[in-house]
């Protein structure tokens, strides 16, 4: 049986007639190839009888050129090969041989996060948008959901994962919140709120979704927890390995949970079954940086080394079956019905389907700076940490982790020191803010600024002015901004105006702007620490997993 049905319960391994080339897949199952154009209804206004008449004065307009059908330009890794051959197997990359694609309109999707189907519709999330896309023709995605929309009067943050379930689409908010998308009646409400601060909830950092049947499934990176809510038979959850949550699936009564270990870029799989670990289920094969799980009833499907390789397992033992080269910047993927279809940059792949091809345009494209468009990080100048420490441990405290007590999300990285040690600048620049006045505000002020954040349900630009305390701006090359607060104090002779290079000291470490600066002693000092492109803040529209990866990558710092 070979490779892809999805490469489903394949055992023997795909040859290949030449490791510099792809390999072509063979069905296990019938793929449909969708060749059948639908049928188009008759013009609104019927030609004239008699021709056109050009004017002699006028040449006659040269006919429009039909582009050729895109392509995927993706040879064999070598690397891959190798790896894969210590298994038995040979890698097969997904090819104009073997696959389709759709090509997008530039900036129409440049880093999806999700992709679900149902029926004839594909849900894809980028850059905080839920787009819908009609599978059965091309067309322009439709936007169903973006930040700032409002749900039941609940603002939209910025969407981390989608799910599909038999009559609902949700959308999981990364302030906690659960959005569903009623099929049938084609309008949103909230499934789950839970952006009110609660005691018991404070530090959740919930990333991936996953929905079945009448139950949904949260994955909590912060306190290492798989959460079932909404369930016929009631909520329940279990606890998981110290680790880094990344995505999870379900399938039947299966709930697969990937994760990365804390201190490498290592990936696990853990089975279970009732809340019940699964030892029989041991993935034979090294997991290289994660992104996603997907199931079906035989195969579950790995999408690891930062999007560029699939891994395909038995689903009751974990053996591995098969191993797919993605093309180039795929960061998503889905699989169902027997088929599977992979999301990267402007283009959806149809696996197994080489009779789809096709340029698709869209009015829904992105404009300006996006900040997890890989391509913009070549023009960043060399940077490092303003503190001489390293990442923290936490996710929580890095860009795009919920801040519940504010209704809002995090979009910088915390890093907790001493009280007074010194703050240096990340690359050189010219400073373009520097609270030099600031003023330690009072209690009165700190529930004034609460209370309006309850009124609102999130955090308002001012707020968040205000959370940050004493702090300095500095612009740098290539449109990036750093910017340093909760200061407690400004070095001298840093103003508007100033220009800095990379380790020059800007002020030092302390809590301003935090409830802590009420308590004596002022505790909890730190330094927020945030870069922006445009109106973006690094970390934004990735994973977790990623933002710690691309951070890493940023800013210099050894895995």
């Amino acid at each position: 049986m070979a490779m892809l049905a999805l490469l489903i319960g394949c055992s023997n391994p795909v040859s290949r007639s030449d490791a510099s080339t792809a390999v072509s897949l063979e069905t296990a199952v019938p793929i449909p190839q969708h060749t059948t154009q639908p049928t188009l209804p008759p013009p609104l206004i019927q030609p004239s009888a008699q021709p056109t008449i050009q004017p002699t004065n006028s040449p006659t307009p040269p006919p429009t050129a039909t582009p050729p059908p895109p392509s995927i330009s993706n040879p064999v890794d070598a690397e891959l090969a190798e790896k894969a051959a210590a298994y038995g197997l040979d890698v097969t990359a997904v090819s104009d041989a073997n696959s389709g694609v759709w090509q997008f309109t530039a900036n129409s999707f440049i880093h999806p996060l999700a992709l679900d189907v149902r029926g004839d519709t594909a849900y894809l999330l980028d850059a905080g948008r839920v787009l819908a896309i009609n599978l059965t023709a091309p067309q322009p995605p439709a936007i169903l959901l973006e930040p700032g929309q409002a749900i039941e009067g609940v603002r939209v943050l910025e969407p981390l994962d989608l799910a599909v379930t038999d009559s609902e689409l949700l959308a999981l908010d990364r302030a906690g919140d659960v959005y569903a998308y009623d099929f049938a009646a084609q309008s949103w409400r909230i499934d789950r709120y839970d952006r009110a601060p609660r005691l018991d909830s404070a530090n959740h950092y919930y990333v991936a979704l996953a929905g079945v049947g009448n139950g949904r499934f949260l994955l909590d990176t912060n306190y290492n927890y798989v959460k079932r809510y909404a369930a016929a038979e009631g909520d329940a959850g279990w606890l998981l390995p110290d680790s880094r949550g990344v995505d999870v699936a379900v399938q039947g009564e299966n709930v697969y949970v990937l994760l990365r270990e804390m201190d490498s870029r290592a990936g696990l799989l853990n089975a279970y079954q009732h809340t019940a670990s699964r030892p029989a289920f041991r993935p034979n094969i090294s997991i290289e940086q994660p992104r996603q799980v997907a199931a079906t009833e035989t195969a579950v499907y790995v999408l690891d080394q930062a999007g560029e390789r699939i891994l395909v397992l038995q689903p009751q033992t974990g053996a591995l079956q098969a191993v797919i080269q993605s093309p180039p910047e795929t960061s998503a993927m889905w699989a169902g019905d027997g088929r599977l279809i992979l999301a990267g940059r402007d283009a959806l792949y149809f696996v197994n389907e080489p009779g789809r091809r096709d340029w698709v345009e869209s009015t829904a494209m992105l404009v300006g700076p996006q900040p997890h468009d890989p391509a913009l990080f070549a023009a960043l100048p060399p940077l490092r940490l303003p503190i001489g420490i390293t990442l923290p441990q936490r996710d929580l405290q890095l860009p795009g982790a919920p801040r519940h007590y504010r209704l809002g999300v995090h979009q910088g990285i915390d890093l907790y020191w001493r009280r007074g040690a010194e703050v240096t600048a990340v690359a050189d620049g010219t400073v373009v803010r520097a609270t030099l006045d600031y003023t330690d505000p009072d209690t009165y002020d700190f529930a004034a600024w609460d209370s309006e954040t309850q009124s609102l349900g999130y955090t308002s630009d001012a707020a968040l002015d205000f959370y940050r305390g004493r702090q300095v701006w500095v612009q740098h090359e290539g449109g990036l901004l750093s910017r340093y607060a909760h200061l407690e104090s400004v070095a001298g002779g840093v103003v508007t105006g100033t220009a800095v290079i990379q380790g020059q000291l800007l002020g030092t470490v302390g809590n301003s702007g935090t409830p802590s600066s009420l308590l004596t002693g002022k505790p909890d000092t730190h330094i927020h620490f945030d870069l922006w492109l445009g109106d973006h803040y690094i970390g934004q529209y990735l994973r977790p997993v990623e933002t710690r990866e691309w951070l890493e990558q940023i800013l210099g710092i050894d895995e």
